[in-house]
């Protein structure tokens, strides 16, 4: 059996400083998150984005112009200062290519 006389209580609204509170912290916190995703990442990080680019093949020609274990484009090991450890990616160690792939991620995010 109900209870009451049928009408639906009005829903309560957030305090006007609690919406405030929040609308603030996304205000902060979306700069923050934007700012540390453009920093170096770890080896481990870089292992994973070489599995899922070339299933971790650190000297994969992929035949498309993109090289190495991070797929990097010709241009980019070029303009990022690759030449300096090889031709082309595929043929620099797994270091090296993280070392241009910092590069690029620095500049490009």
């Amino acid at each position: 059996m109900l209870t009451g006389n049928g009408r639906h209580r009005r829903p309560r609204q957030a305090p006007a400083l609690l919406v405030a509170a929040g609308v603030t912290g996304s205000a902060i916190a979306i700069p923050l998150l934007a700012a540390t995703a453009a920093n170096a990442a770890d080896g481990s990080t870089w292992d994973k984005v070489a599995k899922c680019e070339t299933d971790g093949s650190w000297s994969q020609n992929n035949g498309d112009g993109t090289y190495g274990g991070l797929s990097l484009s010709q241009e980019n090991w070029e303009k990022y200062g690759g030449l300096d450890y090889a031709p082309t990616a595929d043929l620099a160690s797994r270091n090296q290519q993280i070392a241009v792939a910092e590069k690029v991620l620095a500049d490009q995010g």
